[in-house]
């Protein structure tokens, strides 16, 4: 009966999650609709700094407005400018300002409905089994992401009719189930407590290394791989890393809940600045990319499951979700835009300079992990060893008997 109840509260984390990651791929199909008539270096940036830093700025404003309101408005919230952000494509794509308009409201939207949402969810579910739920949710959710290109192509204008259907049904599932807290639940923490909380930092740091030397290696890797191997070969090794992600991302939801955050994390580090190395040492090697790419495809399961939805809520005070899951998600959206300004300037690095560079910055991720607490309680890391011995052991004597 206790699994159900738990269940049936997961359902609206579930969906309204579900809804805004697809809404969030949704704005990168237009986005990348818009810049294919013109893919100058100006337009490209002009069309990323408003998205991204739309969402950065609403990141911040969401997290430290409205505090005296329920969690459910920033969920009603999102869901409305998501909504009027589809409108105005419906009535005019070829004008600049409409353009700019959407690009404003989608990601007001997403940096409106990020931190709630993931905070709602790390409310409704327990330190137990918070690696599974956000595994099993971005996985399902990944699925759509070629089925969703593929109604983009199909529907052409009429996709954003499309998209503003599909939130507006995340906002009628939120009123359906009144999706709200209690401002006299809340935590009194401030932005500036969270940044300055020594065990938050000891995993931030780490977050933020792995944020700047995946960003900062791609357009690098691209550029290589392309000139020597050809575009064909990059498409594999784009199929071989996507599949391991998917994988990886459910088998870490489960590794994290049940040998703890901070272990899986060391290894996912280790095995990832091995690879960079590998590759730094042997970038004309085959075999060095197809390592990279499976490992790679690994670690970044990993590091989903643990950084997106799982470590902030653990850290956090019952009732301080929102702030902490807002800073947490910050450095995605920042650094990645930092990349599309400086990805013409980098690619004069050589290659084995840049990836031996960042072999060393994820070595140096691993020191903050080895002084940060385990936040999966110690009881049941010890609970499930000895119930692991147990079996082993009965299974040891059944042989024997």
């Amino acid at each position: 009966m206790k699994a159900v109840n738990l269940w049936k509260k997961s359902i609206p984390a579930f969906t309204l999650l579900f809804t805004l990651f697809t809404w969030r791929q949704i704005v990168l199909l237009t986005m990348d609709n818009f810049l294919r008539a013109n893919i100058e270096y100006e337009e490209t940036i002009l069309t990323f700094g408003i998205y991204y830093l739309s969402i950065a700025l609403f990141i911040i404003i969401s997290s430290v407005s409205f505090e005296r309101i329920n969690e459910g408005f920033h969920i009603y919230l999102w869901a409305i400018l998501a909504m009027i952000s589809s409108a105005t494509l419906l009535f005019g794509v070829n004008e600049t300002e409409t353009k700019i308009f959407y690009l404003l409201l989608a990601g007001a939207s997403i940096g409106t409905g990020i931190s709630p949402c993931l905070a709602y969810f790390a409310e409704n579910t327990s330190t137990e089994n918070r690696g599974r739920n956000g595994a099993k949710i971005f996985f399902l959710t990944s699925l759509t992401f070629v089925g969703l290109a593929m109604v983009a192509d199909v529907l052409k204008q009429n996709f954003m009719l499309f998209a503003f259907f599909w939130t507006l049904s995340s906002l009628i599932f939120a009123l359906i189930f009144s999706v709200k807290k209690k401002a006299a639940e809340r935590s009194k923490v401030s932005l500036r407590s969270v940044i300055s909380n020594k065990q938050f930092l000891l995993f931030f740091i780490p977050w933020v290394m792995f944020c700047f030397v995946d960003a900062f290696e791609a357009p690098i890797l691209q550029h290589f791989v392309a000139e020597n191997f050809g575009n064909n070969f990059i498409n594999s090794l784009l199929l071989i890393e996507t599949s391991i992600t998917a994988f990886a991302i459910l088998m870490a939801g489960f590794l994290i809940d049940y040998y703890g955050r901070r272990r899986i994390l060391l290894y996912g580090f280790v095995i990832l600045g091995i690879a960079h190395a590998i590759v730094g040492i042997a970038p004309w090697s085959i075999f060095s990319w197809y390592l990279y790419a499976l490992v790679d495809g690994l670690a970044l399961g990993i590091f989903i499951v643990a950084f997106v939805f799982t470590l902030w809520g653990d850290l956090s005070p019952r009732g301080a979700e929102k702030k902490y899951y807002a800073i947490g998600s910050l450095p995605f959206f920042v650094i990645v835009y930092i990349q599309k300004i400086i990805a013409p300037y980098i690619l004069k690095i050589p290659i084995s300079a840049a990836f031996s560079f960042a072999s060393f910055f994820l070595f140096l991720a691993v020191w903050p992990l080895f002084n940060a607490p385990e936040t999966l309680p110690e009881k049941k890391i010890k609970e499930r060893e000895l119930k692991t011995y147990v079996e082993k052991a009965k299974k040891v004597r059944e042989k024997y008997d």
